[in-house]
């Protein structure tokens, strides 16, 4: 650990005293494990290619109180959603939009609702143990059995340029029980130049049959940084659907872990990063079959232009007895500045016989022919760039559960992922 990290320890330490958690063993966990093994740096494998250092300089005061609640209709809208928000890092009951049904638990997680540290245990890393020590507000969802939640449930972190910069450690806790289904949006939002640092972690449990749509939006500022743990299991026969869709200006390094731990389970992931201006965006993914008859696809692409950079780590591990598992995985990227860049690193790790795994990754750029061929049928050149673009970005998001996102996406294209004339 370098010096400015250890700096960064001490201050964190010092600042968020254990005493002061909801759930004060969890801290004092966090505390231990973060006072003995620091914050990881480059030299670990996982962080070698988005260097945390600059994450040290984030030292803004730790969220205790929601700053002036904004009128609900400059927020991002989604038609039916039951939404829940955070401003500043603090819940806004004000700005709450439903209610659950029977059989449906909707709770602030700090107030004693929901799992929390099984999946995530503060000794995991040092992000990990910050987030136990740091945190504060929280969502727990749970669904109890054969219960089919129908209208998607919308969890909005929301920063703005005119509130004080803000640190903020949440926590989310879904589980859903055998055979009930739900989607579920989990949404970092703000004004182009709000300032964070959100250091977040969810934890999902599928019980045996259970199917889960999740939904990671980030649509963060230039003056954010954001660190995320997922983590979630999968019983037997469940099915986790994961869209990632990272369409913001600022610094988010992310990691997904999905366990597929009883046969029958399966695991979809679809990930879009729309790159402009500043913006990285580390997406490390993982997901373990431990169990035979386990199925995972990954497919994710990136759209970069001005100095946006996109890292991504896909693995696929199989455990050694995990036979007649399928896992594939590809990336592709579009690049359309001479400034941007992606590192791209595709690995599976199998420990068994009977597999079909694959993984695979493209980097490129627009196609003169396809340009000229849209062109000579009447396009100008600017509308033919944005055609093939949004064709390749659409690829992305199939089987979009909440067709309003997509809207979103593709409705802000134009201004959204074409480059600068000086690109």
């Amino acid at each position: 650990m370098s010096e400015a990290a250890g700096d960064a320890v001490r201050a964190y330490l010092d600042q968020y005293a254990a005493g002061a958690s909801p759930i004060p063993e969890l801290a004092e966990r966090g505390a231990v494990h973060l006072a003995a093994a620091g914050l990881p740096g480059t030299s670990t494998e996982r962080w070698r290619y988005s260097d945390p250092e600059r994450l040290l300089a984030c030292r803004f005061p730790l969220a205790d109180a929601a700053p002036a609640v904004p009128e609900s209709s400059t927020l991002p809208q989604l038609s039916g959603a039951i939404r829940r928000v955070w401003i500043g890092g603090c819940p806004a009951p004000a700005l709450d939009v439903g209610t659950v049904p029977a059989g449906v638990q909707l709770e602030q997680l700090e107030t004693g609702g929901g799992d929390i540290g099984g999946q995530l245990p503060p000794e995991r890393d040092g992000f990990a143990a910050l987030n136990a020590l740091g945190f504060r507000h929280g969502a727990s969802l749970a669904l109890d059995a054969g219960v089919a939640l129908a209208d998607p449930v919308h969890l909005l972190w929301w920063s703005a340029a005119d509130h004080p910069a803000f640190t903020a450690h949440p926590r989310v806790s879904i589980r859903l029980g055998e055979q009930a289904s739900a989607t579920v949006v989990l949404h970092h939002a703000g004004t182009p130049q709000a300032g964070a640092f959100l250091n977040s972690g969810a934890e999902i449990r599928l019980d045996a049959g259970a199917q889960l749509n999740l939904i990671v939006i980030d649509q963060s500022g230039s003056g954010t940084y954001g660190v995320g743990q997922i983590a979630a299991q999968g019983a037997r026969d469940s099915g986790l659907r994961v869209w990632l869709i990272d369409a913001g200006r600022g610094w988010v390094r992310r990691e997904l872990e999905v366990t597929l731990a009883e046969p029958g389970a399966t695991a979809t992931l679809h990930g879009l990063v729309q790159g402009r201006g500043p913006l990285q965006v580390d997406n490390q993914i993982a997901i373990r079959h431990d169990a035979p008859h386990t199925h995972s696809t990954q497919q994710t692409r990136a759209v970069l232009q001005d100095r946006s950079r996109a890292v991504f780590g896909g693995g696929v591990e199989v455990a050694s007895g995990a036979q007649g598992i399928t896992g594939r995985q590809s990336n592709a990227t579009l690049l359309l500045s001479r400034r941007a860049e992606v590192v791209t690193r595709p690995a599976l790790e199998i420990l068994a016989d009977d597999v079909q795994c694959s993984h695979g990754a493209s980097v490129g750029q627009l196609d003169e022919t396809a340009l000229f061929y849209l062109q000579s049928r009447g396009l100008d050149r600017e509308a033919a760039r944005a055609l093939l673009i949004e064709s390749f970005a659409r690829a992305a998001l199939p089987g979009m559960p909440v067709p309003s996102i997509l809207d979103w996406v593709f409705g802000r294209t134009e201004s959204s992922v074409l480059p600068d004339a000086t690109a």
